[in-house]
């Protein structure tokens, strides 16, 4: 049951007052507008564009330049953007400790070198010494050998002449004794003859004393027996002539006796000799074959010790020439990643990025992987250079020219994204008079002009997209 006087009474402050006219009609015209806007939007053709941001490259692969040694860096040469040609240095390492090893490497084979070189000297001196020595042992041998066959030659001349002595000393000893018996002979005579004048002279004496007999008789009786005393003389001195003939003959004879029995041994002497002489040859021969033979090992091992340390040495040479870094072509350097001196690094580490001289420039484009729908070769691309401002140089038109396979995920970048290829129409650009070259590494940002839609289908894309629908 409803009571009237319990309802709330209404002031006339809180009731609405009439809606204007003017509102009235702009609201209906605001509706209006927004519906016409969407069913324009669901209608009008949009181009789709997709942003992102470029850099300048160089056409192909570039070229990179690694550190060839680990180091340290003394001298930066070059810097980002700087033209080189090759084998320019792009920057050189620390090479004093190669240079102080080099040095010593270099000395010990100067050293090794003169040691070889007197060895050699050494050896040929005892070639020579060898051929001396086996002329002159070869002289002394000679020598010797005609002293020992003269020895025996004249040691058979003496035997020879030895025995005919002996027989001479024979035939004059038989002779002597024959003299020696006929003087005996003759004294025995005498002795006869004597010992008869005397008994002659006894017998006469005492007659001559009487005088029976003449004087001149008892004369010639003493005159016998002075004559017989005389020849007895002359007897006894032949006998011991003859007894002294028979001693020389016997000496003559004993003496010839002994030369026949001759001592060889100065013939043993001449062959002990020459065997000495040969033996000497022989052991000075072998003693310098020897220290030849001992001189030549050393110096084999002399020199492959230079080898080795040659080795070596051509192996400092090269990592020296390797503390030269140096451009592999010419071209401009895009990114140099040495920052000061003293920087250390490591073999094959990346030092620096050259774009090859003379090569046709196009505009690589990084797009996300969510943009990539709808991009095809051929598709009109706007590019803003950073180094040349939009508003004084305009835009670099191009066509897109690829589109990789695949996306790439470089190292410290989270998302992927597709590479894109641009060809731009013209290596340059500008506008009112100013002109824009492209170089190697100029970045910017590249609109692409995709396929096209209606606004009403991008706004829902993009808001699918936000809402991740």
């Amino acid at each position: 049951m409803v009571y009237p006087d319990h309802l709330p009474r209404l002031s006339a402050q809180e009731l609405l007052p009439p809606l204007n006219p003017w509102v009235r009609w702009g609201g209906l015209t605001l509706g209006g507008t927004v519906i016409t806007a969407l069913l324009l939007s669901a209608v009008i053709p949009y181009p789709v564009k997709v942003t992102a941001p470029a850099t300048v490259r160089p056409v192909g692969e570039l070229r990179l330049v690694e550190a060839p040694r680990a180091g340290v860096v003394q001298e930066i040469a070059v810097q980002e953007n700087q033209g080189v040609v090759a084998g320019e240095v792009l920057a050189r390492l620390d090479d004093a400790p190669l240079k102080i090893q080099h040095q010593q490497i270099q000395g010990l084979i100067d050293r090794l070198d003169q040691q070889i070189a007197q060895m050699t000297v050494q050896m040929t001196a005892l070639d020579r010494q060898r051929l001396a020595e086996e002329e002159g042992g070869q002289r002394a041998i000679a020598s010797a050998r005609a002293a020992w066959v003269g020895q025996e030659q004249d040691y058979r001349d003496r035997q020879q002449n030895s025995q005919q002595d002996l027989a001479i000393a024979h035939t004059n000893l038989r002779q002597a004794e024959a003299a020696f018996k006929s003087a005996q002979a003759n004294l025995y005579t005498v002795e006869t003859s004597l010992q008869a004048a005397r008994a002659q002279q006894q017998r006469y004496g005492p007659i001559a004393q009487q005088g029976a007999i003449s004087q001149d008789q008892w004369m010639q009786v003493q005159l016998a027996v002075m004559e017989q005393e005389q020849a007895l003389i002359l007897s006894q001195q032949e006998l011991e002539s003859r007894r002294q003939g028979i001693q020389s003959a016997q000496a003559t004879r004993q003496k010839a006796q002994n030369a026949l029995t001759l001592n060889p041994s100065e013939v043993l002497i001449s062959e002990q000799r020459l065997a000495q002489q040969q033996a000497t040859r022989e052991a000075t021969l072998a003693r310098l074959k020897q220290e030849r033979e001992a001189l030549n090992s050393q110096q084999i091992e002399l020199k492959k010790q230079r080898d080795r340390e040659q080795r070596e040495l051509d192996q400092l040479e090269q990592e020296l020439q390797h503390t030269l870094i140096t451009a592999p072509i010419a071209g401009t350097i895009l990114k140099l990643n040495l920052r000061n001196p003293s920087q250390a690094l490591q073999p094959g580490q990346e030092i620096a990025q050259i774009s090859p001289q003379f090569m046709p420039l196009v505009i690589e484009v990084r797009i996300p992987s969510a943009d990539i729908q709808g991009l095809t070769v051929g598709q009109t691309a706007q590019t803003r250079i950073s180094a040349c401002p939009y508003p004084d140089y305009g835009v670099l038109v191009g066509q897109v020219q690829s589109i990789s396979a695949d996306t790439l995920h470089p190292a410290g970048v989270s998302q992927s994204f597709y590479k894109v290829t641009i060809e731009p129409e013209t290596p340059e650009f500008g506008r009112a008079g100013r002109l824009c070259v492209l170089q190697a590494g100029m970045e910017g940002r590249t609109d692409i002009l995709g396929t096209t839609e209606t606004l009403l289908q991008w706004i829902l894309r993009k808001v699918r997209l936000s809402t991740n629908l």
